[in-house]
């Protein structure tokens, strides 16, 4: 083991490495984004109502998918969300 990431308060159920950024989702509702060499959270983004059960991340947008029947879309860098998609 190189490295732990420790902040998530219920399971982690994806991740996402891009370059030296890590983005994990987990059961409680969140999103973080990581500094890999540094190992820290760099932001928390509350995302769903619902645990969070995918993830996809380009270096600019965060989408997310949870158990809330929602996909959700997110600007990186600012935390703010873009999209909101229910069906």
């Amino acid at each position: 083991m190189i490295g732990t990431l420790k902040g998530h308060s219920a399971a982690v159920n994806a991740i996402q490495v891009r370059d030296n950024t890590v983005v994990s989702v987990s059961g409680d509702r969140h999103i973080k984004i990581w500094d890999w060499p540094e190992q820290v959270c760099t932001r928390t983004i509350p995302a769903h109502e619902k645990g969070i059960a995918c993830v996809e991340y380009d270096g600019r947008r965060i989408v997310s998918g949870s158990s809330d029947f929602e996909v959700c879309i997110f600007d990186a860098p600012t935390g703010l969300q873009v999209a909101q998609l229910r069906g």
